[in-house]
């Protein structure tokens, strides 16, 4: 028997509609040892590696059930979990246990592709925010934030690894909102997150570690796009999206790719004001564009991995 028929009894039908999963109304039951706190190692190790989903699921349950503060960084892993049932049960148990480490977390979360996954996460960011001691929880300058997956921010001058020369050329707003600025700060932030690859150099090779010298840089040109910016009212929430493009070439203008990133910030509508348009737009851009920057360097990854060197 695998360890999801032994953690799990009996679950009920879930069903998909129109891409909106809805969630098992899950009938478990657990021996009482497993609800016990010897029993967080388990568990934990379930939710991190075992592949049967039923496993995983049942131990995201018990662990959102013991509501033990060190099973936090496990179910904050279970946010990236293949199955959605999963990630939306991990972040339930985030938010019973209210432990602000699951902030952030849980903010990426609201970018997550399944709406209902969204919603625990929001809900859960809710429950955080609302404990005890945070009195400015639900000020306008703390509103949700959707968040692509990003790579983690490197420090500056970090430089021992370069391999491509990037030219930023064109950058423009395609889409009738946002103020005249916003072309500028995409440019900024594009050529903040380049700044920030180690793999990288903007530009010019001038300044580079003498090593950097000894070796060819591939070289790609990225000309950069917003492509949409929308104002919508979901619920209690007024959300801000934005979508970016970025298309890839080679100095001589042959095309090689486009990749797209996208972000939304919500803030409640109790506290929106029109005066909060420009910032929520500003967010919404920047994290769409290190969205765009992280597929970016994928697939320049990809493609010097496939290409011969001259």
């Amino acid at each position: 028997m695998g360890t999801g028929q032994a953690l799990l009894r009996k679950p009920r039908t879930h069903l998909a509609l129109g891409g909106v999963l809805v969630f098992w109304v899950l009938g478990v039951t657990f021996p009482e040892r497993l609800a016990r706190g010897d029993r967080l190692d388990e568990l934990s190790r379930a939710i991190e590696h075992d592949r049967d989903d039923k496993a995983r699921i049942a131990a995201a349950v018990a662990l959102g059930k013991i509501a033990d503060p060190r099973s936090v960084p496990a179910l904050i892993q279970a946010l990236g979990d293949k199955s959605p049932v999963v990630r939306g049960l991990a972040a339930t148990a985030l938010g019973r246990m209210a432990d602000p480490r699951a902030i952030a977390p849980l903010e990426r979360a609201l970018g997550d592709g399944n709406e209902v996954v969204r919603a625990r996460a929001r809900d859960a960011l809710f429950a955080i925010r609302a404990k005890p001691g945070k009195e400015n929880a639900l000020l306008p300058s703390e509103h949700a934030r959707i968040a692509p997956k990003e790579s983690p921010k490197l420090a500056m001058g970090t430089r021992k690894d370069i391999r491509f020369r990037i030219i930023v050329k064109s950058v423009a707003n395609k889409t009738p909102r946002g103020s005249k600025d916003m072309t500028n700060k995409m440019r900024d932030h594009l050529m903040e997150q380049l700044q920030r690859s180690p793999e990288v150099t903007v530009d010019t090779p001038v300044g580079l570690p003498p090593h950097a010298g000894k070796k060819k840089l591939s070289e790609f040109a990225v000309d950069g796009q917003i492509a949409e910016l929308s104002h919508a009212i979901s619920g209690p929430w007024v959300e801000v999206s934005c979508q970016v493009r970025l298309s890839i070439s080679t100095p001589d203008g042959r095309m090689l790719s486009i990749v797209t990133g996208g972000a939304t910030v919500q803030t409640p509508r109790s506290h929106f004001r029109v005066t909060m348009e420009r910032s929520l737009q500003a967010e919404a851009l920047e994290n769409a564009v290190r969205g765009a920057h992280q597929n970016m360097m994928a697939f320049l990854t990809r493609y010097a991995a496939a290409t011969p060197r001259k």
